[in-house]
């Protein structure tokens, strides 16, 4: 009895010592026949109390990220004391009290909040500058966003860890929020499909850069090579009843045009557009220009999915 009492006053004591945080500590009691060892299951007593409530947290989170979209490993979420332990071992952990009762050694240790919260906060300005911050700068395709998904998702479990720690860096918050929700436009806009041209025979150049301008106009996404997912418009031009009325150069562009889709084929039949100039060349060119607002029109209404 009297040595436990000896603790209680020491303890006591030891708190009124240290003020360094009285309010605002989580503290962690181990028992060992060594005093290193029960330093070290203090320390681990730390930890679980830090990783205690969080998993629920850390369920919702990871919930929330898959409706959202953004793939993530439940293993990105552990909230095994050990992971706590481990981040926590280069922290400003602070002894309390030391006593021996029936021979055990028992040492109380505390961390203050902001302390804990330390090796959090280096991890994320480390996974912003390092990794999500590159992704802001790439070219995305498929492989590249599920990798900026994953590290968005990483970040997002230490962030739950300062919320609960009451540490949260709001500054830090938003810019790495700001990068996420670029990099989920620029990847929204990857997995979305796109329509691929394939146009072949004269004036095709001419063709293919008006239909350009007008499915741009129209928010379709365009491919520049074929894709399994796409769909395909097929054009096959040329030049057609040429004609000079002694005056002028008539020419019309014949297009056939058909829409692949999957399986399925879509035949749209030919569609014509004429144009007169002087000189045979330029009434040609004129009238591939005409073709492609023409072919436009026949098309817009089977290629909804890909434009916005």
């Amino acid at each position: 009895m009297r040595k436990i009492l000896l603790s209680v006053l020491f303890f006591a004591a030891t708190a009124l010592a240290d003020n360094s945080c009285p309010s605002d500590r989580i503290i962690g009691e181990g028992r060992g026949k060594r005093q290193d060892a029960a330093d070290a299951n203090a320390d681990m007593a730390i930890a679980m109390s830090i990783a205690s409530g969080l998993k629920a947290k850390v369920i919702v989170t990871l919930d929330k990220v898959t409706i959202d979209g953004i793939p993530a490993d439940s293993g990105t979420y552990s909230s095994r004391a050990e992971i706590q332990a481990e981040l926590i071992k280069g922290a400003s952990v602070k002894q309390l009290s030391r006593s021996v009762e029936d021979g055990e050694h028992v040492s109380i240790r505390f961390i203050c909040r902001s302390d804990a919260a330390i090796p959090y906060l280096d991890s994320l300005r480390i996974y912003l500058r390092t990794k999500l911050n590159i992704f802001e700068h790439q070219v995305l395709d498929s492989a590249k966003c599920a990798g900026a998904g994953n590290t968005y998702a990483k970040m997002l479990g230490w962030q739950r860890i300062l919320e609960d720690l009451r540490q949260m860096d709001k500054a830090l918050q938003k810019e790495y929020e700001k990068i996420d929700a670029k990099i989920k436009k620029d990847c929204h806009q990857t997995a979305r499909r796109g329509i691929y041209l394939e146009i072949k025979g004269t004036r095709a150049e001419i063709i293919s850069d008006k239909l350009n301008e007008l499915l741009s106009s129209s928010n379709c996404r365009v491919e520049q090579q074929p894709k399994s997912n796409a769909i395909t418009l097929n054009i096959d031009a040329k030049d057609c009843n040429q004609k000079n009325d002694g005056y002028f150069d008539h020419c019309s562009s014949c297009a056939k045009v058909d829409i692949t889709n999957g399986n399925s084929k879509i035949p749209l039949g030919s569609i014509t557009a004429k144009g007169s100039w002087e000189g045979k060349e330029t009434a040609c060119e004129k009238a591939a220009e005409k073709v492609a607002p023409e072919i436009w029109g026949k098309v817009k209404t089977h290629i909804k999915e890909v434009c916005e």
